[in-house]
């Protein structure tokens, strides 16, 4: 390897590092780039719908989280590609009003 080379390896490696400290890039994944994804490997990836939860696999999703399908949801509701909360009217004090199941 040239003197050029090394440095330029060096260069990436320091800029690899310096991502990882600060969060923009997984020292798992970094080691491994073909490692599988998982539903605990804190990134969205395989058919998950948003970071380790959704799709055929992992967890369902919370609420708040992003979604393709009421099936991905806890709640069983996805609306507008993000699950939701399940609504339901109640009745207090001699009016109605909107629940919402978080």
């Amino acid at each position: 390897m040239s003197s050029q080379e090394d440095f330029e390896s060096d260069r990436v490696a320091q800029m690899l590092d310096d991502d990882i400290q600060l969060g923009r890039f997984s020292a798992i994944h970094s080691r491994n780039m073909k490692s599988a994804p998982t539903c605990t490997d804190g990134y969205r990836n395989g058919n998950e719908t948003d970071i380790d939860c959704g799709g055929d696999i992992c967890p369902k999703c919370p609420n708040g989280r992003t979604c393709k399908a009421d099936s991905d949801c806890v709640s069983e509701v996805c609306k507008s590609k993000t699950c939701q909360g399940i609504f339901f009217w109640v009745r207090t004090v001699g009016r109605w009003t909107v629940g919402r199941i978080a």
